[in-house]
């Protein structure tokens, strides 16, 4: 009888082995967890945050905040929606998403950046008549960023009444652009279409490139503004600094508030006129295959400001 309590004792596992095996498993499980909610932070402070919005369905509103801890450059990529930046005395930005659309908004803030990105919501709507995107982003940035912006619409308009950072680049396929106290080391404008009007710019270089569309610059002070267009219409009042425009074809005014060192005019086609301070005196290079060069300024070889003129065909006015 001992014999078969003894066998019996010896088959059965201890209770305590049992409770100590469960006691470390979940010990192991709550200690992975919370490591991974340690690399999680981790991962989230050194790789910024990232989301999506709308997912293919309407967006009525949506709003969040972005630190700007090694924040160097904004870049904001819209298909439709228009777009207005702001800026506020905060150490943090904001943005908000209002309107009714059928595309994906992804915003993250990686790689020492902050973007937002409107994504097409289905193919069929690239066939679409008309607008799809009702939706507006607005963007509330730090008055004291003033780091790089990287901008880029298909469409939809773009407004802002101050802009600062040291290089800017906006591109435009359409819609219209306009803003004002743009201050930057280097700006650069891309249009294909669509109209931009800006008012008091202040940067040391200026890279206008213009396919199409019209564009209307008032009080613009660079060291250099370099124009480059194929068609359009370009109007630029109260222009301090150099200027080199190519032109093939469109029409294009400059106005100076102050006499340049140097102007560089090559023309395909099309007009140009350049309007200078009264009593001007400029030492004057030209060059043409044909076209017609008309010119009311005084001339003499050796004056401080040089004006270099080559046509294959067009007018150019100086007055």
């Amino acid at each position: 009888m001992n014999n078969n309590n003894n066998n019996m004792e010896n088959n059965q596992a201890p209770k305590i082995e049992g409770t100590y095996k469960k006691k470390s498993l979940n010990g192991l499980l709550i200690k992975s967890l919370i490591a991974l909610l340690v690399i999680l932070a981790i991962a989230i402070g050194l790789f910024g945050r990232s989301g999506n919005i709308g997912k293919g369905k309407t967006v009525d509103t949506y709003k969040d905040e972005i630190s700007m801890d090694n924040i160097e450059i904004i870049r904001i990529s819209l298909t439709e929606a228009d777009l207005e930046i702001k800026e506020i005395d905060s150490d943090k930005a904001r943005f908000e998403i209002k309107g009714e659309s059928k595309n994906t908004f992804d915003f993250n803030t990686d790689n020492r950046s902050f973007t937002i990105e409107e994504i097409q919501g289905s193919f069929f709507s690239v066939f679409s008549f008309g607008n799809s995107s009702a939706a507006k982003v607005t963007v509330y940035v730090p008055r004291s960023y003033g780091k790089d912006y990287e901008i880029k619409r298909a469409s939809g308009d773009f407004e802002f009444e101050s802009l600062r950072g040291e290089n800017i680049s906006i591109e435009q396929a359409s819609g219209d652009t306009e803003g004002g106290n743009i201050n930057a080391v280097k700006l650069r404008i891309d249009s294909l279409s669509g109209k931009t009007e800006l008012d008091n710019t202040e940067a040391n270089e200026i890279k206008i490139n213009l396919a199409s569309g019209d564009m209307s610059l008032d009080r613009i002070s660079a060291e250099m503004t370099k124009i480059d267009m194929a068609s359009g219409d370009v109007g630029i009042r109260e222009i301090t600094g150099n200027v080199d425009i190519t032109q093939t074809s469109g029409s294009s005014t400059i106005e100076y508030a102050q006499l340049p060192e140097k102007i560089s005019i090559h023309t395909t086609s099309g007009e140009a006129q350049v309007k200078l301070p009264e009593d001007s005196i400029i030492d004057l290079a030209f060059d043409k295959t044909s076209g017609k060069l008309n010119n009311s300024i005084e001339t003499s070889e050796g004056a401080r400001c040089k004006v270099d003129v080559e046509m294959t065909s067009g007018t150019v006015t100086l007055h």
